[in-house]
């Protein structure tokens, strides 16, 4: 079976981990926004976002990492792990020196003159820009041993220490009641403490656990080079996607300030929680795949990053869709004040996902700068209201899914219409299904009654586990979850 019982027992640990995460995170950022109020926390997400620019090099130099650890493990030659750990390392110094550099010039610049910041809220502004830097630098330096773990399938101590870090972030905002002087100053360094010792503890744990976390710069040519040239294409994806969110956080900014952002940011806290359900599955497998294919298994790594691709739309379809039909209801309890244009940026950001996931696990950055040049000129000239920017989204993703599966087919050694056929075909067939039974709900009942939302949200779920699980899967895979529940995972 292709899609392996020790991947599903990790995701079995990461997804406890997100269970536990997602209601700490949600109840934390409503205490947040209690505590700093709405402008002051629509500031705290345009200035994060200035830092955030730059964090496109984790999310590229972390997919290398992880793939050049785990090939390591794969062919069983520790000293090669070793000198990867320690060639990832110095790599990540010298990015942290220029990213410090950047932020401490251009980045501070930006901040104090293109920012919209309400009156008296400059200094404040400028803590929380220092702090969110040095929180980045910290996270930055976590980033080789984070992989680490990932490449030893290491899921339940990855979990633990995700659930104590969003516990600690929790107590770092109910201090902000007994604190003193600006809340928003506070937040800023509480929040670089919890990050700092969190990585303390990851650092503490891979040194005494895995023989190659030997921490010493090493500037190996081959090695750095290889691990460069794999990061490539992810800095791209990655510069694209942390530009596209962020770029359009800041023009928003511009445009109509911070009580918008703060919109965008609670809509964007709902959107990160909902993508980790399909996150937690493709980290589990990600290890997996590159293992098959160091051990030469290419025909059994192919069909795992099939049913992978094809799973991950499944598994968001099943959260999105009663998501998206309770929003207002969900954003309702969730908060005690709902800022204007929360409820439809979030429909919006959940339209976005499916259309995202539509293209499976290949993530294409490409087309980022016209996303954010298109909605520049829609407010900048048309006037349009903030909700555009997530619709011109929307319409970039749907063009990009062609560029994806081309672009797939070439790196994978697939065939396109592989693809097209395993993943795209199934994915829009259940897409389909899924509002030819809901759009009735939608459109005919009552959904300001509880009792009839909660009906309408639960029916969303079970039809799209339902038509993924009898339309979206073959007899085989069918055969292999019916298998898997059966087992419960007991055995690897």
């Amino acid at each position: 079976m292709a899609v392996g019982r020790k991947v599903l027992k990790n995701t079995l640990f990461l997804y406890l981990r997100m269970l536990v995460t997602v209601l700490v995170s949600l109840y934390t950022t409503r205490v947040l926004l209690s505590q700093l109020g709405v402008m002051d926390y629509g500031l705290n997400s345009a200035i994060g976002g200035v830092v955030a620019m730059t964090s496109f090099i984790t999310g590229a130099m972390s997919n290398a990492s992880t793939r050049f650890f785990s090939y390591a493990l794969g062919t069983g030659d520790q000293d090669s792990g070793r000198r990867i750990f320690q060639s990832t390392v110095t790599i990540y110094a010298l990015f942290i020196l220029l990213i410090v550099l950047v932020a401490e010039t251009a980045g501070l610049w930006f901040v104090r003159t293109r920012l919209t910041i309400p009156a008296g809220r400059e200094t404040a502004a400028l803590w929380v820009y220092q702090f969110a830097i040095l929180s980045l630098v910290v996270s930055f330096f976590r980033v080789p041993y984070n992989s680490c773990i990932i490449a030893h399938e290491r899921m339940d101590f990855f979990a633990w220490s995700s659930v104590a870090e969003v516990l600690l972030k929790l107590g770092a905002v109910f201090l902000l009641v007994l604190g003193r002087g600006d809340r928003l100053i506070l937040y800023g360094l509480l929040n670089f403490g919890v990050t700092a010792l969190v990585t303390a503890i990851y650092v503490a744990y891979c040194r005494g656990r895995f023989s190659e976390c030997v921490f010493r710069f090493r500037f190996d040519r081959k090695d750095t080079g290889e691990i460069l040239g794999f990061a490539g294409w992810h800095f791209v994806s990655s510069m694209g996607d942390v530009a596209l969110d962020q770029g359009i956080n800041i023009i928003l900014n511009i445009f109509f300030g911070p009580a918008v952002n703060a919109a965008r940011g609670l809509a964007y806290s709902v959107r990160s929680q909902v993508r980790s359900f399909v996150g937690n599955f493709q980290v589990a497998a990600t290890p997996q795949i590159t293992m098959y294919y160091a051990a030469g298994r290419k025909e059994r790594m192919q069909r795992l990053l099939l049913q992978t691709s094809k799973f991950s739309f499944f598994l968001m379809a099943v959260i999105t869709v009663p998501a998206f039909i309770g929003a207002d209801w969900l954003l309702g309890i969730w908060l005690e004040e709902v800022p204007e244009y929360t409820v439809l940026f979030v429909r919006l950001l959940l339209v976005n996902i499916l259309a995202d996931s539509l293209g499976g696990t290949m993530n294409i950055g490409i087309n980022a700068t016209g996303r954010i040049g298109a909605v520049y000129i829609l407010f900048r000239y048309y006037s349009m209201p903030p909700e555009y920017s997530v619709i011109c989204t929307i319409a970039y993703s749907l063009v990009s899914i062609v560029i994806k599966v081309v672009i797939y087919s070439r790196n994978a050694g697939f065939q396109a219409r592989e693809y097209v056929r395993g993943v795209l075909v199934p994915d829009i067939l259940v897409l389909a299904v899924i509002l030819g039974c809901l759009w009735p709900c939608w459109h005919f009942l009552d959904l300001s009654s509880t009792v009839v939302m909660l009906g309408v949200m639960a029916l969303g779920a079970a039809v799209s586990a339902a038509a993924g699980y009898f339309i979206g899967c073959n007899a085989e895979e069918r055969t292999v979850l019916r298998n898997l529940v059966k087992t419960r995972l007991r055995h690897d």
